[in-house]
């Protein structure tokens, strides 16, 4: 009985999160071989025909889809996987591994930095805390699991996350945040045109004014979602609200109007087959006509209630149609029947409580475990942190013996171009001087060339010339005593000499000359 009830207890929630299977979409950018594909959905396939007769067997191959998918970092699949596998763990009341399967999906998604993971993680994680009532931890989870959902512009999702925080936070009795994260569903889904989800979030908006006692803010609220939701055509969100506006009126005090709401939930929900809202709009039912005084309609409806209830299995909701059925008893002098609903009452009361302890001892080992993996990855951080410091110090080192390293050769460097500028220098110097030497040997040559030649003029101007002059003179002595014949000899002797003398002079002027020239230039 106990564990039907909780798988009971667990649909709802499964299923207001999103327990759709949806089909594997491929992103381009790590999506896996089509070999690596068919031997997840394999795997995954095996899982989904051993999960009812084979659980154990199912999780197997569902862990060997999850090692698959992780090699082939298809983060799609590999969140698919994820909440199969978490499902079937919590559907077989092993609690601490699926916890420990949603912190390594947030592990994972931290190690390969992608939000998309670490968001369903939480989510899961979330999912599981609401499960054992823990319903602060769920809340936490689920904040964390809706920003990372609004930061990565995933309007569904956070529509989804936003409306379970906003119905913990209603049985929390925190109005004011179920009010704030109710109007955060309707905002995202309005944005998406996700009417359902807008639904949601009004009706949260109602129950939030109605717990703060704003009755005629909550009515507003309720009767914009019943207008939506019957356009819609949804009739189980239909029948909830009007349920809810039964509430309303019976804590106005007003039994008439809610008995016209909860009787119109009653229809809706026995048309379209929703036997928990049948439950429900008779427990509303029956709490209207004891307002009213009318015992024996509260016992008839009360009645019914109780089946449904127990057809349902629903533990909570039947403790208390027990109790109220008690009371009527007695209210109508049945003291003997009031007992024994009263003793139903405790039994089904006692089951309720025996599993809230079972659920809390869970939740306290759950929590014992996670701080102690919480102080081994404080241990392993503080164990990084020393090895990051080493790994620095060492950089340090190398990094000064690399730059010891190019100084060094810097200054190799630059003395071996120095030293090549010094040596250019040099050489030019040599070269230069080599020059200037030349220069010297040459003028010198060309002095002596000079000096010879100043020489070679003298000697003819003095020798020859003399001798000349001295024929010139000697000729012109023979011409006064000489014959005729001798006389035209003489002259002839005069004329020649006076020639060579004139070309002489010339022959020396041109030398004369020329060193002049050569040392002008």
């Amino acid at each position: 009985m106990m564990k039907r009830y909780l798988l009971l207890f667990w649909l709802p929630v499964w299923l207001s999160s999103g327990s759709s299977l949806p089909a594997v979409s491929r992103d381009p950018a790590n999506s896996p071989a089509p070999a690596d594909t068919a031997v997840i959905r394999h795997y995954i396939e095996k899982a989904e025909h051993l999960g009812q007769s084979y659980p154990d067997s199912a999780v197997d191959s569902y862990r060997l889809a999850l090692r698959q998918a992780g090699a082939s970092r298809d983060t799609k699949t590999l969140q698919d996987v994820y909440r199969r596998l978490f499902q079937l763990l919590f559907n077989q009341t092993r609690y601490q591994e699926a916890f420990d399967l949603a912190t390594q999906e947030i592990a994972v998604g931290k190690r390969w930095r992608n939000e998309a993971l670490q968001m369903k993680g939480y989510n899961n994680l979330a999912i599981g805390y609401q499960f054992l009532n823990d319903y602060r931890s769920a809340t936490a989870s689920y904040l964390k699991a809706a920003t990372l959902a609004g930061r990565l512009g995933d309007r569904d999702d956070e529509a989804r996350i936003l409306d379970n925080m906003s119905s913990l936070l209603l049985k929390l009795k925190d109005f004011q945040s179920a009010y704030t994260y109710g109007l955060r569903t309707a905002m995202a889904s309005r944005e998406k045109g996700d009417t359902l989800y807008i639904i949601s979030g009004l009706i949260t908006m109602g129950n939030a004014m109605g717990g703060m006692e704003k009755y005629d803010s909550a009515l507003l609220y309720f009767d914009q979602a019943e207008m939506m939701s019957h356009r819609l055509g949804n009739m189980l969100k239909t029948s909830l609200i009007r349920a809810n506006k039964g509430i309303v009126y019976l804590k106005q005090g007003k039994p008439d109007p809610a008995i016209r709401e909860f009787q119109s939930a009653r229809s809706l929900a026995e048309a379209h087959h929703y036997p928990y809202m049948v439950a429900t709009s008779l427990k509303g039912l029956a709490d209207c006509e004891i307002a009213k005084g009318n015992y024996r309609a509260a016992e008839v409806y009360t009645a019914g209630g109780i089946a449904m209830a127990r057809s349902q299995q629903l533990g909570t909701d039947l403790a208390e149609m027990y109790d109220n059925m008690a009371m009527i008893k007695q209210h109508l002098g049945k003291p003997a029947e009031a007992y024994a609903y009263k003793e139903l009452y405790n039994q089904v009361n006692d089951s309720v409580m025996n599993l809230q302890v079972q659920t809390s001892i869970t939740r306290m080992n759950i929590q014992y475990k996670a701080a102690k993996k919480d102080q081994e990855i404080l241990e392993q951080k503080f164990q990084l942190d020393r090895t990051r410091a080493a790994v620095r110090n060492r950089n340090t080192w190398l990094l000064l013996v690399l730059v010891v390293a190019v100084a060094l050769v810097a200054i190799l460097v630059i003395s071996w171009r120095s030293h090549q500028r010094k040596k250019k220098l040099h050489d030019q110097k040599v070269l230069a001087l080599e020059r200037e030497q030349e220069v010297v040997r040459l003028k010198a040559l060309m002095d002596g060339k000079d000096e010879e030649r100043r020489r070679i003029s003298a000697e003819m101007h003095d020798d020859i010339g003399s001798g000349l002059t001295s024929i010139l003179f000697l000729s012109n002595s023979l011409k006064s005593t000489a014959t005729e014949h001798q006389a035209g000899a003489c002259e002839k002797i005069t004329r020649n000499a006076s020639s060579l003398v004139g070309k002489m002079n010339e022959i020396i002027w041109s030398m004369n000359r020329n060193t002049i020239r050569w040392r002008t230039w």
